[in-house]
C-alpha cells in the first residue's frame, strides 16, 4: 500500500520548514535540531525504497510521526513566547501525528480524505478568525491601523518612482478605505476557503487566494515582510491538495530535478552573497513552494471534491470532529475570554483584549470584566493597570516598543504623517517580547528618547515587575489602577483609582504607596499587587498581554484610537 502523496509532501515541507526554523534563524535547541534530522532521515529512507515499501512497513508510521510530536513539544515548551502561526503548526502537526498512529501514511483509496478534511476545516477558523477581528473600531480608523502603516510601505517602495505630491495624493485618495478593505479580503479569504468543504472549486481558489496573501505579506517591506509565517503555514496546506493532481505535479518537475537543483544552488550561493537577512531566506524558500502549489492546483480538473463514491460512505473519525471544535475554540473563544492574546489569529488588529472590547460584533476580555474588581490577589484581578513613569530600564524598553524608525522605506512615516497619523505610528510589543528586540540589540532605542505610557491587564503587570525585579534590582516605579474594566482612549490615558509609587532595592520592595483621587496617600496594603506578583504557571505559559500605547496627537490630545502595536 502507498504512502498518500499528500502526506509525503507534508513531511517533505515540513522538513524544510523546520530546517529553515532551526539553520536560517540560528534556532539551536535541541528539540529542534532533533526533529529537523530525524525528518531528514525519514525522508532518506522513503525516497530510497519503493513506492510501496513505505506505508507497508509497520514502523514507518510511528516514524513518521516523530516529526510531528517533536514541533509541537518544541513550540510548547516555548510557549508564551511564540507567533501565532506556531500554535496553528501545533494544532494540525499533533492531528497529522494522531492519525498516523491510528491509520498509518497510507490506507484505501480516500482514507486520507478526512484528514485533510479537518485539517483544511482547522486552516478556515484561523484565516477567517484573522479577518473577523479586524472588524474592529480602531483598525478601521484609517490613522491607527496597522493596514495603513502597511499601506505607506508598499506606497513609498512600489511607487517611489513618483513624486512626493502624487505618492501623498495617492494615499489621501486610498487610505480612508484601506482598513475596509484589509477586513474584506481576510474575511473573503477564510470565508471562500471554508466553502471549500462543500465545493472542490472554492477550495481551490481559497487556496490560491490564501498564497497569494502570503506573497503579498511577504512583498511588504521590513519589518513586516513575515515569511516564516508564510512558509509555516503553505507547508501545512499541503494535505488539502488533490492527490491526483499533486502526484502528477510532482512527476511534471520530477523531470527537471537537476535543473531546479542547479537553480536552488545558485539561489542559495546568491543569498550568501549578497548576506540575506532570515527573512529574505524564507521568502526565498517561499518563492518556489508557492509555484509548486500553484501548478498541483491548475493541474487538478474537474468541479466537485475527487472522493469515489465507494468513499463517501467512510464514516470520519469522531477524534477529528474534536480537533476542529478545538481549532474553532481557539480563533474564537480564547479572545473572547482574553485567557490568551498574543499567538492568536488577531494579528496586526488594534484589537483589545483589555480595557473593555472595541469589536464591532462580539465581546473580548469577558475574564478582565468578571474578575476585574476580584483583588490583585486574583490571576485576573487588579484591573487595567497603567504605567507611568520609571526608572527601570526593562519597564521603558519592553512594551509598547516604537518601531516606527526601523519601518522600510523610511519615507513610509513621514507619508502617514503628512496624512494626519503623527508618529509613533508603529510599535510592537509582541514582536520585542518574543525576538528580544531592544534586549539584545537588534532594534536600537527609538531617536525621539521619550518615555511612552502604557497599559496592561493587571496579570502582565505582575510579569512586568517580577523581571523587572531580576532585571534590574533596584529602581521606582509609578503605575495606576484604573477605575472599572472598560473606558475610552481618554479613560486609558487619565483616569485612575488608586496611583501607587513602588521602590525597589537590591531585589526586594523597599516603600510602596498609594496615592488617591480624593488626595488621600497611604501605605500599600499585604493584599496589594506588588504582594501578590505570582500567577498560577499555567496561565502565565498560556497568556502573554501586549501593552496598548498611549499616544496623543500633534495637538497634545490623546489620540481616539490605539495606533497600531503589532501582533
Amino acid at each position: 500500500m502507498e504512502t498518500d502523496p499528500r502526506i509525503r509532501t507534508y513531511l517533505r515541507l515540513t522538513t524544510v520548514c523546520g530546517a529553515m526554523q532551526a539553520f536560517i534563524f540560528q534556532d539551536w535547541s535541541w528539540l529542534l535540531v532533533f526533529t529537523v534530522i530525524w525528518s531528514i532521515l525519514v525522508l532518506i529512507w522513503l525516497e530510497s525504497s519503493s513506492k510501496s515499501a513505505g506505508a507497508g512497513t509497520n514502523w514507518l508510521p510511528l516514524a513518521m510521526a516523530v516529526p510531528f510530536l517533536g514541533y509541537p513539544c518544541y513550540w510548547v515548551s516555548m510557549m508564551p513566547y511564540t507567533w501565532e502561526s506556531d500554535l496553528w503548526t501545533v494544532q494540525v502537526d499533533l492531528t497529522m501525528a494522531l492519525w498516523l498512529l491510528l491509520y498509518g501514511a497510507g490506507g484505501a483509496e480516500g482514507a486520507v480524505d478526512s484528514l485533510s478534511s479537518t485539517i483544511h476545516e482547522m486552516f478556515s477558523a484561523y484565516y477567517l478568525a484573522a479577518g473577523f477581528w479586524k472588524l474592529n473600531a480602531d483598525f478601521l480608523d484609517p490613522m491607527a491601523s496597522c493596514a495603513g502603516v502597511f499601506f505607506s510601505q508598499h506606497v513609498t517602495r512600489y511607487f517611489g518612482t513618483l513624486s512626493w505630491e502624487s505618492q501623498v495624493e495617492l494615499g489621501r485618495s486610498v487610505l480612508p478605505w484601506v482598513p475596509l478593505g484589509g477586513v474584506a479580503v481576510e474575511v473573503s479569504m477564510g470565508l471562500v476557503f471554508l466553502l471549500g468543504r462543500l465545493d472542490r472549486r472554492c477550495a481551490r481558489l481559497g487556496l490560491l487566494y490564501i498564497l497569494c496573501f502570503h506573497l503579498w505579506v511577504c512583498l511588504t517591506p521590513e519589518p513586516n515582510n513575515i515569511s516564516l509565517f508564510a512558509v509555516q503555514c503553505a507547508s501545512r496546506l499541503a494535505i488539502v491538495l488533490d492527490p491526483s493532481a499533486l502526484h502528477a505535479a510532482s512527476m511534471k518537475i520530477g523531470s527537471y530535478a537537476f535543473a531546479l537543483s542547479a537553480l536552488g544552488t545558485v539561489a542559495v550561493a546568491c543569498g550568501i552573497q549578497a548576506g540575506f537577512t532570515p527573512l529574505n531566506w524564507g521568502f526565498l524558500v517561499f518563492i518556489p513552494l508557492f509555484l509548486f502549489m500553484h501548478l498541483v492546483v491548475f493541474v487538478e480538473t474537474g468541479t466537485k471534491a475527487p472522493t469515489p463514491p465507494a468513499t463517501r460512505s467512510r464514516r470520519r473519525p469522531w477524534w477529528t470532529y474534536l480537533a476542529t471544535s478545538f481549532a474553532w475554540a481557539y480563533s474564537f473563544g480564547t479572545i473572547m475570554l482574553g485567557a490568551m492574546e498574543e499567538a492568536t489569529p488577531n494579528m496586526f488588529a488594534n484589537l483589545k483584549i483589555h480595557g473593555g472590547s472595541n469589536h464591532l460584533v462580539l465581546p473580548t476580555g469577558l475574564l478582565f470584566k468578571w474578575f476585574g474588581e476580584a483583588g490583585d490577589s486574583h490571576p485576573y484581578g487588579g484591573g487595567v493597570i497603567r504605567m507611568e513613569t520609571t526608572t527601570s530600564h526593562w519597564l521603558q524598553t519592553i512594551y509598547p516598543c516604537d518601531l516606527t524608525h526601523v519601518l522600510q522605506p523610511s519615507a513610509a512615516p513621514d507619508l502617514l504623517e503628512v496624512l494626519g497619523s503623527p508618529r509613533p505610528v508603529f510599535l510592537n510589543s509582541g514582536a520585542n517580547r518574543i525576538l528580544g528586540l531592544r534586549e539584545k540589540g537588534f532594534v536600537p532605542p527609538p531617536p525621539h528618547g521619550k518615555l511612552l505610557q502604557y497599559t496592561t491587564p493587571a496579570v502582565e503587570w505582575k510579569r512586568l515587575l517580577k523581571e523587572a525585579i531580576e532585571k534590574d534590582r533596584s529602581f521606582a516605579v509609578t503605575y495606576s489602577h484604573l477605575p472599572g474594566t472598560a473606558g475610552d482612549e481618554v479613560w486609558r490615558a487619565t483616569a485612575y483609582a488608586r496611583r501607587v509609587l513602588l521602590k525597589v532595592a537590591d531585589g526586594g520592595i523597599a516603600g510602596c504607596d498609594v496615592s488617591f483621587p480624593n488626595g488621600t496617600r497611604a501605605d500599600c496594603k499585604t493584599t496589594d499587587l506588588p504582594y501578590h506578583l505570582d500567577v498560577p504557571w499555567w496561565i502565565q505559559k498560556i497568556g502573554l498581554y501586549h501593552g496598548y500605547p498611549i499616544l496623543h496627537d500633534a495637538q497634545g490630545e490623546v489620540r481616539k484610537s490605539i495606533q497600531c502595536f503589532g501582533p
